[in-house]
């Protein structure tokens, strides 16, 4: 998955790469007119999600940031249109300051219920 920042100029890109995304079943991300946008990969309530979040600076000098922070959101769909979100954690991986290179973080959102 590629984020980008800002929307103009020369701005950073974020990757996040999931450690077992390429074994995982996957299901479709849909905009408003119902068409695939996207795809993500399924966890259950029994699995850890780790990775890395990769930052490219694309040829920018620096990156003055208030802090860099992750956040995993799981949600149900209810199957009438809606969703209903049942997790929210964050992760800190960067304190406020300035980045003058690439750079890149592991994360891990660990299961906290009894396997």
């Amino acid at each position: 998955m590629n984020f980008s920042i800002f929307g103009f100029g020369s701005a950073p890109k974020f990757e996040i790469l999931l450690e077992d995304e390429g074994r995982r079943k996957c299901f479709n991300i849909r905009g408003t007119d119902d068409e695939i946008i996207s795809q993500a990969p399924l966890y259950n309530s029994a699995d850890d999600i780790k990775g890395r979040v990769v930052m490219d600076l694309d040829n920018s000098s620096s990156l003055d940031h208030y802090g860099i922070t992750l956040e995993f959101t799981g949600t149900i769909d209810i199957g009438d249109g809606s969703e209903e979100t049942f997790l929210a954690e964050n992760r800190n991986l960067e304190p406020e300051g300035s980045l003058k290179e690439n750079k890149s973080w592991g994360f891990e959102f660990s299961n906290k219920n009894d396997k």
